[in-house]
């Protein structure tokens, strides 16, 4: 029998809130796949490989995640600097070799006047990147390449184009320690890592104005 009036408002605000719940429910659990996917961690990784490089830039902490690919990329390119930059308030977190980088770099196979500590010290990425683009310009120089940890690569090419404007800057990894994880989530490494770099990504689009596609 058809429905009257009243009863066939009724049926249809029932009928739009349950597709609304299934929808949403729909949504959340598409939204759980791909969290919990590779997506996520492998979209941070951005590498942009840079051919004769003037300097290369080791962005500071991780050392001894990034130190090995630094020295290789050093050996690599001969007539490169390798530059260094000190943070702001150096503790274990962010530059707990500082005192014994150049020694350690200089194992690695680095001549010692190769290296420049570049002053003053720097807050963070995008400052690092001021720096090293600074001294380029010093020096007259224009070709930068950035080693990172894999997860950092994007954010570091991202705020290039605001930090080191004018000069051509490359980007690429260092092997994780371990391995990067498949699938992100599966280590603190990487739950760590990535939540951290999604939310600095947001933070340099405010700040900088530059958003996280490169």
């Amino acid at each position: 029998p058809r429905l009257r009036g009243r009863d066939r408002a009724r049926h249809s605000v029932v009928s739009r809130d349950r597709r609304v719940r299934i929808l949403g429910a729909v949504a959340v659990i598409l939204a759980a796949l791909l969290v919990l996917s590779p997506l996520p961690g492998a979209w941070l990784i951005s590498e942009a490989p840079l051919e004769r490089p003037d300097a290369i830039l080791s962005l500071a902490s991780h050392e001894r995640e990034r130190f090995p690919a630094v020295a290789m990329q050093a050996k690599r390119w001969p007539a490169a600097n390798v530059l260094l930059t000190v943070p702001s308030e150096v503790n274990r977190f962010n530059c707990d070799a500082c005192p014994h980088r150049r020694d350690w770099l200089q194992a690695l196979g680095v001549s010692a006047e190769r290296i420049v500590v570049l002053e003053p010290p720097s807050v963070n990425t995008h400052g690092e990147l001021q720096l090293a683009a600074a001294w380029l310009r010093q020096q007259r120089l224009t070709r930068l390449l950035v080693v990172t940890s894999p997860y950092h690569t994007r954010r570091a090419r991202v705020l290039a184009r605001s930090a080191a404007a004018g000069v051509d800057v490359g980007v690429v990894a260092s092997p994780a320690l371990g391995g990067v994880p498949r699938l992100w989530w599966t280590r603190r490494y990487g739950r760590w890592y990535v939540t951290y770099e999604y939310a600095a990504l947001l933070v340099a689009w405010r700040r900088y104005g530059t958003p996280p596609m490169v």
